[in-house]
C-alpha cells in the first residue's frame, strides 16, 4: 500500500520533531548512534501506534535530546498507552504508575499522577 500524503507529511513532522530530518537521505552508517536511535524510534511512531513498549529510549543520548525523545512518545501514545522500561528515574515523572523491579521480581508499584 502507497502512503497517503497524509502519511508522508507524518513522517516529516516525525523527523522534523526528532531533529533529524537532515538524515532522510543518508545510509545508516552515515549516521552517529544517537541520530540511529532517533531514527529507530521515528521508524517505529510512523504506524501511529496505540500502544508502544521502549526499552531504554533515552539511553546514551544527551539529556536535551532525551527530552525531546520522551516529549515525542508521549505526544504519539495520548490515546494509547506508553510503557518505558528505564534505569533513568528523571524521565519517568509525567507517568501514570511506576512498577520498581530488581531481577525479574516486583518491589512496589508506585502510582504518580492520579488520573482522577
Amino acid at each position: 500500500e502507497n502512503p497517503t500524503k497524509t502519511d508522508i507529511d507524518f513522517a516529516v513532522e516525525l523527523l522534523e520533531r526528532l531533529g533529524i530530518d537532515e538524515l532522510a537521505p543518508k545510509f545508516p552508517n552515515e549516521c552517529s548512534g544517537g541520530e540511529r536511535v532517533r531514527a529507530s524510534m521515528a521508524r517505529g511512531l510512523v504506524h501511529r501506534p496505540r500502544w508502544l513498549w521502549v526499552d531504554e529510549p533515552t539511553a546514551s543520548l544527551d539529556h536535551t535530546t532525551g527530552a525531546i525523545i520522551m516529549d515525542v512518545l508521549k505526544s504519539q501514545t495520548q490515546h494509547g498507552a506508553l510503557v518505558v522500561v528505564t534505569h533513568d528515574l528523571e524521565i519517568l515523572q509525567d507517568a501514570n504508575v511506576v512498577f520498581r523491579m530488581r531481577d525479574g521480581v516486583l518491589l512496589e508499584t508506585i502510582p504518580q499522577n492520579d488520573q482522577a
